[in-house]
C-alpha cells in the first residue's frame, strides 16, 4: 500500500523544503495546499476576505488536494505540504474559536477526505522561525507570514495549537531549529 504523508506546522518551520526533499527521497508525488489551481485568488483572499471566507478557500484547496491524493495513491506515495489541520488551526486563531469545536462543526467535510498514514509536525525555535520567514520573503510577505512575523501572540498561538493537536493525534514532532535537512529526513524516515 502506498503511503500518504503530511507535514504540518507554522510558517517558517521548513515544511516546503522538507516536503521537497522527502518526496524526492521516497519517490513520491508532492502536493501542496493551496495548490496552483488556487493561486490566482490567494492574495485577494488573504488580503481582503473575512476569516470564514479564508477558511472556506483553504478548505476547498484541501478537498481538491484530497481528491488528487486519492487518485495518485493508486500508483505511488504522496507527500503533502499542509493539509486539513493547517486550515483548522488558521481559522481557529483568526476567528478566536476552539479548534476542536471547528473540527466537530466541519466533520462532515473531513469525513470525505483522504486520511494520511503519517502526519509530521515540524517545529522551530522562535528566533529561527522569524529569521526564516524574513529570509524567505524579505519585505513582501503573505498575510500569514506577516502575522507570524509581526505578532508574537499570533505566532505563539499557532505553534502551541499545533503542539496540542500533535500530542492528541499522536504525530511525530520534529524540531528543525538546528538540524540539517538530512538529519530531519532521517528522523522522519524512521517512522515511515
Amino acid at each position: 500500500m502506498n503511503k500518504f504523508i503530511v507535514l504540518e506546522g507554522g510558517d517558517g518551520v521548513g515544511k516546503s523544503t522538507i516536503c521537497e526533499h522527502l518526496s524526492e527521497r521516497i519517490e513520491a508525488m508532492l502536493i501542496k495546499t493551496p495548490g496552483e489551481i488556487h493561486s490566482p485568488i490567494r492574495s485577494l483572499v488573504e488580503g481582503e476576505a473575512q476569516p470564514l471566507a479564508k477558511f472556506l478557500y483553504y478548505l476547498s484547496s484541501v478537498k481538491y488536494a484530497s481528491d488528487l491524493v486519492a487518485a495518485v495513491l493508486r500508483d505511488g506515495p504522496v507527500v503533502c505540504d499542509r493539509y486539513i489541520w493547517s486550515s483548522l488551526v488558521g481559522y481557529s486563531v483568526y476567528s478566536q474559536r476552539g479548534v476542536w469545536d471547528i473540527k466537530r462543526e466541519f466533520q462532515f467535510i473531513m469525513d470525505g477526505l483522504e486520511i494520511p498514514n503519517h502526519t509530521i509536525l515540524l517545529t522551530v525555535q522562535e528566533g529561527e522561525q522569524l529569521r526564516r520567514i524574513y529570509e524567505r520573503n524579505g519585505e513582501i510577505m503573505t498575510g500569514s507570514d506577516t502575522l507570524s512575523y509581526n505578532q508574537s501572540s499570533f505566532r505563539r498561538m499557532i505553534n502551541n495549537m499545533y503542539l496540542e493537536i500533535a500530542e492528541r493525534e499522536d504525530w511525530l514532532v520534529v524540531d528543525t531549529s538546528t538540524k540539517a535537512i538530512d538529519d530531519t529526513l532521517f528522523e522522519i524516515m524512521n517512522v515511515l
